[in-house]
């Protein structure tokens, strides 16, 4: 998967959730099983929505999302 978007920091949440939207793809091969996606930080959230919204539209099972730190 690879994000398009410019970097959110100072952004507030619903800045956060424009920036990201619709600039989430999905790159290569769909994995075939289900997947855990995994986050350096979550701050709003933003990412791991868009990022499991684009999964679960290609067909992805999500079982969990993961982040290392929250902000």
């Amino acid at each position: 998967m690879r994000a398009l978007a410019r970097d959110s920091v100072g952004l507030g949440a619903s800045a956060r959730e424009r920036n990201i939207t619709g600039r989430v793809l999905l790159r290569g091969q769909r994995p075939r099983n289900e997947v855990v996606l995994v986050d350096d930080i979550i701050t709003t959230g933003a990412t791991a929505r868009e990022s499991v919204r684009v999964l679960q539209a290609a067909g992805v099972r999500v079982g969990a999302v993961l982040a290392v730190a929250a902000a």
